[in-house]
């Protein structure tokens, strides 16, 4: 394709081509209009010929603009002029990941992998949960900006040039061979997210190595080698990778998807777990790598919900083994299985996940005295704290979850009946749950069997739903001496379906055995636990006991016809020349939104008013609303599949009522929370501002996907839009009443907390320091930041030398014409500088995102910079200390040509590089850290200068002797 640098496409002037791929074109172009920079993508004509592109582009281009994430790269627009079709990106300033990787090799330290791949994976799981596959996860794919944002690219451009057709004809995969999924080389056409999982191992196996784990002469090779090697161990190039980081690449990595982390959050949840491993620690279990010749049990389906007791761990068994004979058909039944499952594309592993309100979820947990207890220093409330923390935030969003305790005088009635309900069973609750066991200390009476009896009624009896009570104990009933006996008797008179999890933390073997008796008299299982990590394997079972069938709550309607707003609806077109339609009824001025649970292939979903003319909307496997009606009647619902499709599909139409939650007045610097309710819905929060005034917006937590937006008093001036994050800090321009509106994302239902902080002062003034002078300082508000100023002289020396910092934070030095920036860092230190002006510098302290660190920091007058010391002899004791960081130390020695030395370190107290350079000044003989040389041979003769540099900010003391060796 000829290069299109300086031709206009639509209101684009082409500028500069950035890159050149197999498929298409890469520009930077420049919006006559808008006067902002884009990125095009121009499709390379071959791709532009083949049959049914046209339509792939159309509809797979609707699909990626529909993402919209701080984490993916946005696409603006997309169109065809003179055959060429193009797509309109965000351009994003920065270094892709490959280009990084090829400069610096690995990544380190390893935090900096998490911190990059939460990002990428937090892109990831939102697309996923949006029937969206990227196929082609790689470095190149990752964009790292100035900011420190990772910016995941090309979303859906595999599937909209129809690469499995190509990989059928050619031999050429979907992606980029080194990060292609095994079942992506085999040329399967439904890939589902574990494939991105697979792509995102190798990304992180490359970080930590430097290389990607399989590689050959042409790219058929590479594939044949994803799907029948095995993946060589990380460790194998990089020793210092702790044994349970490598354990999460290899099972991220695995042949099998199925022995892969399901999805993006639980893979980057086992990767910043496997970073806070103490060594030496025992592997927990998640994050071991599987073992992929062990045998698969296939899910068994739901069976029709009814008056079931909670199931034993024996029973359990029974159920596996009952289901083994399945398993013996081996192939055959994986062949039919895929045979269903083939024309189902991305969607087919949607169909698999569990359904909206799938189960419910009652964690109970002990706060009582016996919680002070502690293990190995931390109390037993604190360890079930951060273990349920961890698993709340990975929770399936179609799970509710409440929280009730019983102990620490939380009901205010007497102690053996001191049990509360704290949060309702609902979903997205996983914040609320954190918080409001966060506000309960430990005390009093333990009255377990009270709090069983009480949460058997949190459970929503009238819905068909999984119901599990997952229960945390230091110990046993304190208040009823036939604990077991009440149980049974419970137990024989329920009659609903339950699960009970009974998990003892930390208790003696006499009680053990009492609690294991307990849950053997309600029909469940008891669990030892002597850590957070042991509560949470129990939890991690449980999500894997839950049902994969989906719930039809309220008895859902599965044929067409008249159906109710709210009302779960599911259906299955039988042949390609089918439709469905469904009715329902609605008035002039009623606020819906269309929620598309799920569809296992393309279809179109369209919406005609009473009047029969009207078309409310005609939309492709997506969500559509907040939709204000304007026709009173019955609008007709058309369900209409693409192509040669025969989809299942699920949905739901929400009547959004209120559109707007009025929640009220809020008070700067107090902790604000609420809920949505109804997906579309939104809530409105208003607060006073003055001109001038400097605020912080910090979101505390989300459950799912939302936006804030703030508007100024005059109604249209949009002060902020942000996603998931926070914002300041903001100097506001008017003065009057503003509002904060939170806008849900897609059909998500969040629960929120937030804090709007007034910022007075925005800027502490810390004043002047002198060189050498211990400096503390603590930021009191989000968004604020701390100034201090010194008086430096140009070619002066000076080294920044950080002691502390509480939180993360950025230090930056100004020159004193108020615009050379001299350095910006983050936590670290920085020197030595040589300063270019005289005058006044202001170093400026800017707490990361809503921190609000405590921070010590020292700033040195390296004077002198180097300390030479003259000449020294072969055999002859050296020792030295440097006073000041960032100062070295040099020494000079005669040599000649052909000796061969020995560089012998008899001391360093701190960490130290030793350098020896040639005569030339230039040429380095050896660069060491603290250790000793073998024997060096001089190339040349003259004068050799030692240099004695210290790491970072250290003042060592250090002695060492120069030996001849011949």
């Amino acid at each position: 394709m000829a290069d299109l640098v300086g031709q206009t496409i639509g209101n684009y002037q082409i500028i500069q081509r950035l890159g050149r791929g197999g498929m298409a074109d890469v520009y930077k172009a420049f919006h006559t209009g808008l006067a902002v920079h884009r990125a095009l993508k121009v499709i390379r004509p071959e791709f532009v010929a083949e049959e049914g592109f046209k339509e792939r582009f159309q509809r797979e281009a609707q699909a990626v603009a529909a993402l919209r994430h701080p984490n993916i790269v946005q696409m603006h627009d997309f169109g065809v002029q003179d055959n060429l079709y193009y797509m309109v990106m965000e351009f994003v300033e920065g270094q892709d990941l490959k280009s990084y990787l090829t400069q610096h090799g690995q990544v380190r330290p390893f935090s900096q992998v998490a911190v990059i791949l939460e990002q990428v994976a937090s892109a990831l799981g939102y697309a996923h949960g949006r029937n969206v596959v990227h196929r082609d996860i790689k470095p190149a794919n990752i964009m790292l900006t100035p900011e420190g944002q990772a910016i995941l690219m090309d979303f859906g451009i595999a599937k909209m040039l129809a690469m499995e057709e190509r990989m059928t004809q050619t031999g050429v995969g979907i992606g980029t061979p080194a990060y292609m999924s095994p079942e992506q080389a085999r040329g399967q056409s439904d890939v589902g997210p574990p494939a991105d999982i697979y792509s995102l191992g190798i990304v992180l196996y490359e970080m930590l190595t430097g290389r990607v784990p399989f590689s050959a002469d042409t790219p058929l090779a590479v594939m044949l080698k994803a799907i029948n090697d095995p993946l060589p161990p990380p460790r194998e190039f990089s020793p210092d990778i702790p044994d349970v980081l490598q354990g999460v690449v290899l099972k991220a990595t695995a042949k099998d998807p199925a022995l892969r982390y399901q999805t993006a959050a639980a893979f980057v949840d086992a990767l910043k777990r496997s970073l806070n491993q103490a060594p030496g620690a025992p592997i927990p279990p998640d994050l071991l790598p599987p073992d992929e010749n062990a045998t698969q049990v296939t899910p068994e389906k739901a069976t029709t919900p009814g008056a079931v007791k909670s199931k034993s761990k024996k029973k359990k068994t029974q159920a596996k083994q009952q289901r083994m004979p399945w398993l013996l058909l081996g192939g055959a039944v994986l062949v039919i299985l895929c045979l269903l499952a083939g024309a189902a594309g991305v969607g087919a592993y949607f169909w698999l996940r569990p359904a909206p309100s799938l189960a419910t979820w009652q964690f109970i947990v002990d706060a009582s005295q016996g919680m002070n207890e502690t293990i190995n220093d931390r109390t037993k409330m604190d360890i079930a704290r951060a273990a349920l923390a961890k698993e709340l935030e990975i929770l399936p969003g179609n799970v509710n979850a409440g929280l009730r305790v019983f102990g620490g005088g939380v009901s205010g009635t007497e102690p053996c009946r001191d049990t509360k309900l704290l949060v309702e069973p609902a979903t997205g609750q996983g914040g609320r749950l954190v918080n409001s066991l966060a506000g309960v200390t430990p005390a009093g009476e333990a009255p377990l069997t009270e709090a069983i009896v009480q949460a058997i009624g949190d459970f929503d009896l009238t819905r068909d739903t999984h119901n599990t009570l997952i229960i945390i104990t230091a110990g046993l009933d304190t208040c009823e001496a036939d604990a077991v006996g009440q149980l049974q008797i419970l137990s024989q008179r329920l009659g609903i379906e339950f699960d009970l999890q009974l998990i003892g933390l930390g208790v003696s073997e006499g009680d053990r055995v009492q609690l294991e008796e307990m849950a053997q008299a309600a029909g469940g299982e008891y669990h030892d636990a002597q850590s957070e990590e042991d509560i949470q394997r129990v939890v991690a079972e449980a999500v894997a006991e839950l049902p994969q069938t989906p719930a039809q709550p309220g008895g859902a309607v599965s044929a067409e016809g008249q159906i109710p707003l709210g009302q779960y609806v599911s259906g299955k077109i039988t042949t390609p020349e089918d439709t469905a339609s469904y009715t329902f009824a609605a008035s002039a001025g009623q606020t819906i939104y269309f929620d598309v649970e799920n569809t296992t292939e393309g279809t179109y979903f369209k919406l005609t008013a009473p009047d029969g003319r009207t078309e409310i909307f005609n939309i492709y496997n997506s969500d559509q609303g907040p939709i204000v009606l304007e026709q009173a009647g019955d609008y007709t619902l058309l369900v209409d599949p693409d192509g040669d499709n025969v989809p299942a599909y699920e949905f739901v139409i929400w009547d959004v009522n209120p559109s707007t939650i009025a929640g009220g007045a809020i008070e700067p610097g107090k902790f604000t929370s609420g809920e949505i309710k109804i997906p579309g819905q939104t809530a409105s929060y208003t607060f006073e501002g003055t001109a001038g005034q400097t605020i912080y917006f910090d979101v505390q937590n989300t459950s799912q996907g939302t936006y804030f937006n703030l508007t100024a008093p005059d109604g249209r001036t949009e002060v902020f839009n942000i996603y998931n994050s926070d914002q300041g800090p903001i100097v506001l321009e008017q003065a009057g009443t503003y509002t904060l509106t939170v806008d849900p994302d897609s059909a998500n239902k969040p629960a929120f907390e937030f804090i709007l902080w007034d910022i007075d002062p925005p800027v502490i003034e810390g004043g002047a320091i002198e060189f050498g002078e211990f400096v503390s300082g603590k930021i009191e508000i989000p968004g604020q930041t701390a100034t201090y100023t010194f008086e430096g002289e140009a070619e002066q020396t000076l080294y920044f030398d950080v002691q502390n910092t509480s939180e993360g934070t950025y230090f930056t030095l100004t020159a004193p014409d108020g615009r050379t920036e001299v350095f910006n860092i983050y936590n670290s230190d920085q020197g030595p500088l040589v300063l270019e002006q005289a005058g006044t510098y202001t170093l400026t302290v800017d707490p990361d995102s809503a921190n609000k660190p405590a921070y010590e920091f020292t700033l040195w007058d390296v004077d002198p910079p180097v300390i030479e010391w003259g000449s020294i002899e072969f055999g002859e004791f050296v020792s030295g200390e440097i006073e000041i960081p960032g100062q070295t130390e040099t020494y000079t020695l005669e040599g000649s040509a052909g000796q061969s030395i020995l560089f012998d370190l008899q001391n360093s107290s701190q960490g130290t590089y030793f350098i020896l350079y040639a005569p030339d000044g230039r040429t380095e003989i050896f660069n060491i850290y603290n250790s000793d040389t073998g024997p060096v041979e001089l190339p040349e003769t003259g004068t050799y200068t030692l240099t004695v540099d210290p790491d970072s900010a250290s003042k060592p003391a250090y002695e060492f002797v120069i030996q001849l060796q011949n």
